[in-house]
């Protein structure tokens, strides 16, 4: 078990997600377990949830083995719609990262408080080396760097 004290959670840019995909050879996509239980998402499709190993903490239905095509696509439509990157951490080494949501003002449970982070309140962060605002979603700036 790692002694890290990283966050199991964090924000980061669309070229940092890039690059911690760029780390990887191997991808696994499942469809988004807060879009699953909130419902239809407005702003995205549901099947966001890329993992990097065959078992991690991610639990949305329609686990599947990825390209690195269908992965690229992902960051595609996460730039234009305006998504979010959220990787996850490996719960026993946080030193490694599992996975990376793509996250949303209309369903994520994390930025929208439902998981017990700043109910209802906008969220500000930073991502690895550039700061990253993230806004209620009635302020089209969510989801855009500064």
């Amino acid at each position: 078990m790692s002694a890290s004290n990283f966050n199991m959670h964090f924000v980061c840019t669309l070229d940092e997600a890039r690059s911690i995909v760029d780390q990887h050879e191997k991808y696994w996509i499942s469809n988004c377990n807060c879009r699953e239980h909130r419902g239809p998402c407005n702003r995205s499709r549901m099947d966001v949830c890329l993992q990097f190993y065959p078992v991690t903490v991610a639990d949305g239905s329609n686990k599947r083995a990825a390209t690195k095509d269908e992965v690229y696509a992902i960051l595609k439509e996460a730039r234009e719609k305006h998504l979010v990157p959220r990787p996850f951490r490996n719960e026993k080494d946080r030193d490694r990262v599992d996975g990376i949501c793509f996250c949303c003002d209309d369903c994520c449970g994390y930025f929208l408080g439902r998981w017990g982070h700043g109910v209802g309140n906008p969220l500000e962060t930073v991502g690895w080396n550039s700061p990253l605002v993230l806004r209620h979603k009635n302020n089209t700036t969510f989801g855009k760097h500064r």
